[in-house]
C-alpha cells in the first residue's frame, strides 16, 4: 500500500468511538497531501469510510490496513460495535490525474461492506469541499482502473498491460446498481494465486540474479527497472488481495506481511542501484580525466627535456 495510517488514529478508538473528531479536518488536509504524492492507479491505498460516525461527523481513514485495523473495519461493515452498515464503505482508493484535475477514485469492496452508494458519495463530496479542496472530484468505481500489470518476466525487466475501467460517471442502468449490491468478491482465488506465482518468480530472479550483480557493483539500468517493476507488482497484489474474500485474505496473510516488509526494501535497493551506477560512471570519468592529466604532464616533461638539450650551459658560465 502507498502509506501507513496515521498513528494518532488507533483501531480501538475507532471501534469504541472514542476517537477525537476535533483534529479530523487537519488530518484530512494532511491526508490529501499524501494521496496526491503517493497514490495513482498502480499504487492505491486502503480506505475506511463511515458516514455519521460520531457527533454528526463522518470518518474517513486511509492507508495501509493492518490486521488490527481490518478487524475493526470488517466488524463495522457488518453493522457490529454500534455501526450502521449502510453508512460504511471499505475498499481501495487513489488519485487519478486528468489534465490539471485531481480525481479521487474509490473502489469499494462489497464483500467487506455494503454502504449505500449515494449516501456514501454524498458524504464524501461534502468532506471534499470542506477539507480536501485540491481534489476536484470523487469518482466511484465498479472495477479496478488497472486490471492487469504483467510486471515480472525472467527474460525482461518489465512489461505492463493496462485496461480501462468503468466508473460511476460512465456506468448507467441496473447493471451498476447490481454491481454495487453484490457480495461477490471483486478478485477471485485464481487471480490471487496467479499473482503470487508471478511474484515468487520475480523474487527468485531478484535473489539469484539482481542481488549478486549489485554486490559486485555490476548493476545495470535494467536491474533498477526490474526492481521497480517488482515493487509495483507487489503493490498491485496487495490492492487486489484487499478486494478478495476475507477467508482468502487470511490464507495469504503471511505473503501479505512479507510484501509489506519487502516493498520498502525494494524501493531502497532500486535507489541504491541507481546511485551505484552513477558512482561507477563518476569514477570512470575521473579515471579518464586523470589519464588525460598524466598524459599532458608527460608531454610537458618531454618538451622541457628537449628544450634543455638545446641550451648551451657552458656558454652561460
Amino acid at each position: 500500500m502507498a502509506f501507513k495510517i496515521i498513528q494518532k488514529i488507533k483501531p480501538d478508538q475507532i471501534q469504541d468511538k472514542s476517537l477525537d473528531v476535533g483534529f479530523l479536518k487537519k488530518y484530512y488536509r494532511q491526508l490529501q497531501k499524501m494521496l496526491v504524492m503517493k497514490t495513482d492507479p498502480q499504487n492505491p491505498t486502503g480506505y475506511f469510510f463511515c458516514a455519521d460516525y460520531s457527533d454528526g461527523e463522518d470518518l474517513l481513514v486511509m492507508g495501509n490496513q493492518t490486521p488490527a485495523y481490518l478487524k475493526v473495519f470488517r466488524a463495522a461493515g457488518k453493522g457490529k460495535d454500534g455501526f450502521d452498515k449502510k453508512n460504511v464503505s471499505i475498499g481501495n482508493c487513489f488519485i487519478l490525474i486528468e489534465g490539471n484535475k485531481k480525481v479521487l477514485c474509490v473502489l469499494p469492496n462489497p464483500s467487506l461492506a455494503k454502504g449505500k452508494k449515494m449516501l456514501v458519495l454524498k458524504a464524501l463530496k461534502k468532506l471534499r469541499k470542506s477539507a480536501m479542496k485540491q481534489i476536484a472530484e470523487i469518482r466511484w468505481l465498479n472495477a479496478p482502473l488497472v486490471q492487469e500489470e504483467e510486471a515480472i518476466e525472467t527474460s525482461d525487466a518489465s512489461s505492463s498491460q493496462n485496461q480501462p475501467a468503468t466508473s460511476s460517471a460512465t456506468s448507467k442502468g441496473t447493471a451498476s446498481k447490481d454491481a454495487s449490491k453484490t457480495a461477490t468478491p471483486a478478485v477471485g482465488k485464481e487471480e490471487i494465486v496467479k499473482k503470487t506465482k508471478e511474484l515468487q518468480k520475480g523474487i527468485k530472479k531478484l535473489k539469484n540474479d539482481i542481488m549478486p550483480r549489485y554486490k559486485k557493483k555490476e548493476s545495470t539500468e535494467r536491474d533498477a527497472a526490474f526492481v521497480k517493476a517488482l515493487r509495483k507488482a507487489g503493490n498491485l497484489f496487495l490492492s487486489k488481495l484487499l478486494l478478495a474474500d476475507p477467508k482468502l485474505v487470511a490464507k495469504f496473510s503471511a505473503q501479505r506481511a512479507q510484501l509489506q516488509k519487502g516493498i520498502p526494501q525494494w524501493e531502497a535497493l532500486e535507489n541504491k542501484i541507481l546511485g551505484q551506477k552513477n558512482d561507477v560512471a563518476t569514477q570512470g570519468s575521473m579515471r579518464e580525466e586523470l589519464k588525460a592529466t598524466v598524459q599532458r604532464m608527460n608531454e610537458t616533461r618531454a618538451t622541457i627535456k628537449t628544450l634543455l638539450k638545446k641550451v648551451n650551459f657552458k656558454a652561460l658560465k
